[in-house]
């Protein structure tokens, strides 16, 4: 980074960064951000393992000082269970970012155009290593901090359409209805398959190493694992309890929006920090599922 914000800002590379925010998905189970050569070559400004729904985003105070370092160094790794080849995407491919807010002279940007294609096992990791090219952009003048008469003046906001005005800014959560259905057989694949492996089994979920609450929803014993187990330090309900949706826990973090446990403590719905619950027929699958007698099938 060093060269090209020299290049782009006539001065020293002299950054300093007050916020990083990682981002990679459902696959990525690590994300190290390093400072690049100079006094602090190699130092972590961030690391953190597995996937979850939080932000992730780090605050920096003081800023941490890059003046004398050559760049960053990102490192990202994923955890891929399938036989297909993951590629750079959206969906049910992947990435490898961060965003920074930085004081800085020149507006900076970065990334690899051209991946190295031949991995090497590294303590039986495949792992590739590619160079990043980065871009800076002089700002322009108006681009300084903020006034002192700017910062004591109300805060500027754009006009808002007179038919947007009472428009929330995320839909509400609202409870599953009773009278959903589902489109699949009510099996303990279908609900692994179609619900617990898209909205479920993330790697710091429960699908990872160590999972959330002790519930490993991609166990070979699943069936064991939900069926009359009560989950970890959350309720002495059972997670499933035969026949009876209304009894068991699981189906109530997952169809209502504000779900509580045996001793009436209102704890968060599942999936974790989703504004809305579960698509209503995949969460009927498992009520369905449950109230057939929550069969090993």
């Amino acid at each position: 980074m060093a060269e090209t914000y020299e290049a782009a800002a006539g001065r020293p590379f002299d950054m300093k960064l007050y916020y990083v925010l990682p981002h990679y998905h459902a696959l990525g189970n690590y994300f190290r951000l390093q400072i690049m050569g100079g006094p602090n070559d190699g130092q972590i400004i961030l690391e953190m393992e597995d996937f979850n729904a939080e932000a992730n985003g780090k605050v920096f105070d003081p800023p941490i000082d890059l003046t004398g370092a050559d760049g960053l160094r990102v490192t990202c790794g994923y955890n891929n269970p399938t036989d297909q080849e993951v590629e750079w995407g959206i969906g049910d491919q992947e990435m490898c970012e961060f965003l920074g807010l930085a004081d800085e002279a020149a507006m900076m940007d970065g990334g690899v155009d051209n991946h190295n294609a031949e991995g090497s096992l590294v303590d039986g990791v495949m792992t590739f290593v590619s160079p990043c090219e980065t871009l800076a952009v002089p700002k322009n003048e108006a681009q300084t901090m903020p006034t002192p008469a700017e910062i004591e003046d109300d805060l500027y906001m754009p006009a808002v359409s007179e038919a947007d005005q009472d428009v929330s800014a995320v839909k509400p959560c609202l409870d599953t209805p009773v009278d959903a259905e589902p489109t699949v057989d009510p099996t303990l694949g279908n609900v692994s398959a179609v619900v617990f492996e898209a909205s479920c089994n993330y790697s710091a979920c429960h699908g990872g190493a160590v999972p959330a609450a002790g519930l490993d929803l991609r166990t070979q014993g699943l069936h064991g694992a939900l069926v009359d187990t009560s989950a970890t330090g959350d309720s002495a309900m059972p997670l499933v309890k035969p026949g009876d949706p209304a009894g068991s826990y699981l189906y109530q973090l997952v169809s209502q929006c504000a779900p509580q446990t045996s001793t009436g403590v209102t704890v968060n719905h599942m999936p974790l920090n989703a504004p809305e619950l579960m698509d209503p027929k995949n969460v009927a699958l498992i009520r369905a599922w449950i109230q057939a007698g929550a069969l090993d099938n």
